[in-house]
């Protein structure tokens, strides 16, 4: 018995549908398989309930420092003023005690963060006068650590209060030979203790043990006045307050 198809003018669309509906499938196979895994841009993680939400982001790029070296300092005509007694002086932010640092025990230190200052070297008022006769480039004399356990350039400025002029760090040489308002100590190439450098503003000292780099800082101030010491590396910063005069 031949059976007829009911609607015979659809026969042939029904036909040719599978066939297309075949081939989309074939294609949309083929593409899935092909295409390259790219990965997932601009992740971020999850956080559990409560916690701060931290976005994925690329680390920022450290900006090579530079700064101005002289090696002509004019001295000082005018013998300075006493340290203004106006001047409400602020201590660094912390404190720290080891036992031990290269050859020295029992080590006080005050600073923060990447730099550190021995504390028998730091004094809220400078008498200048007292670090010799010569007051041609009145200057004193700080041993300084940065660490321990960075590698980054710290940047130090001492500057005026009222006037916004910045002192000048030395080699520590009357006159001196090299010298800078904006002192860059990068750990990288403190890698001796080899005394006064031609052309360097600061004297290397070399690791002064595991993690620390050492250095003699000779800052030299013009005038008397209320001054910031400013330091700040990749990420973080803090200033203290010195009184300084003759």
């Amino acid at each position: 018995m031949c059976f007829r198809h009911p609607y015979p003018h659809l026969a042939g669309l029904s036909s040719l549908f599978s066939t297309r509906w075949a081939c989309l499938l074939i294609a949309l196979l083929f593409i899935s398989c092909s295409s390259p895994n790219t990965g997932i841009p601009n992740a971020t993680s999850t956080e559990a309930s409560g916690s701060p939400h931290i976005t994925a982001t690329a680390p920022a790029s450290i900006p090579q420092l530079t700064s101005t070296v002289i090696t002509s300092l004019a001295p000082v005509t005018t013998p300075l003023a006493p340290p203004p007694q106006d001047c409400t002086t602020k201590p660094p932010p912390q404190q720290k005690h080891l036992d031990s640092l290269g050859s020295n025990t029992n080590v006080r230190l005050v600073g923060g963060g990447a730099f550190w200052t021995y504390d028998g070297f730091y004094q809220n008022v400078l008498h200048l006068s007292q670090f010799g006769p010569d007051q041609r480039w009145p200057m004193t004399k700080w041993v300084v650590e940065v660490g321990p356990n960075t590698s980054l350039p710290v940047t130090l400025r001492l500057r005026d209060r009222q006037t916004k002029r910045l002192a000048w760090w030395t080699d520590g040489q009357t006159p001196p030979r090299a010298a800078t308002q904006t002192l860059i100590l990068n750990p990288l190439t403190d890698t001796g203790d080899v005394g006064s450098v031609s052309g360097v503003p600061d004297i290397p000292h070399g690791s002064s043990g595991p993690s620390w780099s050492e250095w003699g800082l000779f800052p030299v101030f013009s005038t008397a006045g209320c001054y910031s010491l400013e330091v700040s590396w990749s990420g973080d910063s803090w200033q203290s307050i010195i009184a300084v005069g003759s």
